[in-house]
C-alpha cells in the first residue's frame, strides 16, 4: 500500500513537471515572439526613417503651409485679405522646414544628455529658450 502511495506520488509529481515544462515552452515561445515583433518593428521604423532622411524636398507639404500662412496674415492683416507670390509661400515653407528640423534635433541631444531615448516637451521647451535668447543677444548687437 506504501508502494502505491509513493507511485501515485511520483505520477502527480511526473505530470505536475509536464504541466511546468510546457507552460515554460509556452511562456518561452511568446517571449521569443515578442522578441520577434520589437525586432520587426525596429527595422520598420528604421526604414521609415531612412526614407524620410533620404528625401530632399521640403517635409511640410506645400498646401498646408500655404493655409497656416494665409490663416496668420488674415488675422494680422486689417483689410482681411491677402495676396502672397508662390516665391514667397516656398520661401516661409523652406524656413519652417528648417526651424522645425532644427528644433527637433537639438531638442533630442537634450532629451539623450539627460539620459534619455525618449523627446519630452520639456526639452523643446529648453531649445526654444536657448533659441530666444540666441535672438535677444543678436538684438542687442
Amino acid at each position: 500500500m506504501a508502494r502505491t502511495k509513493l507511485a501515485e506520488i511520483s505520477k502527480v509529481q511526473k505530470v505536475k513537471e509536464e504541466v511546468q515544462n510546457k507552460l515554460a515552452v509556452e511562456k518561452d515561445a511568446s517571449t521569443a515572439e515578442k522578441k520577434k515583433k520589437k525586432r520587426k518593428d525596429r527595422k520598420r521604423w528604421a526604414r521609415q526613417v531612412k526614407r524620410i532622411q533620404s528625401k530632399t524636398g521640403p517635409i511640410l507639404p506645400r498646401t498646408a503651409v500655404e493655409a497656416l500662412v494665409r490663416e496668420i496674415a488674415e488675422s494680422v492683416s486689417s483689410t482681411g485679405s491677402v495676396r502672397f507670390e508662390k516665391n514667397a509661400i516656398e520661401a516661409l515653407r523652406t524656413i519652417v522646414t528648417d526651424y522645425a528640423t532644427d528644433l527637433m534635433r537639438d531638442s533630442f541631444k537634450v532629451a539623450v544628455k539627460n539620459g534619455r531615448h525618449t523627446l519630452q516637451i520639456e526639452d523643446m521647451r529648453i531649445v526654444k529658450g536657448i533659441y530666444a535668447s540666441m535672438v535677444d543677444r543678436f538684438k542687442r548687437v
